[in-house]
C-alpha cells in the first residue's frame, strides 16, 4: 500500500520516523514554492527484502 502526506516540516520528519520503524519505505519531498511544507510518500513493501539483497 501506499501512503501520502503533506504537512509541516517538523509533523514530516516525525511521520517519517514512524514509517521506518514500522518497515515502510519512505520519501521526503520538498516542496518548491513552501520551505516550511513536504510531502511524506510511504509504500509498504510487498515481498520481504533478502538479508543478501
Amino acid at each position: 500500500g501506499w501512503v501520502v502526506l503533506h504537512d509541516k516540516s517538523s509533523n514530516i520528519d516525525i511521520a517519517r520516523s514512524l514509517a521506518t520503524q514500522m518497515k515502510w519505505d519512505a520519501r521526503v519531498v520538498e516542496i518548491a514554492s513552501n520551505n516550511e511544507e513536504r510531502l511524506l510518500i510511504c509504500q509498504k513493501p510487498l515481498i520481504k527484502k533478502l538479508p543478501w539483497s
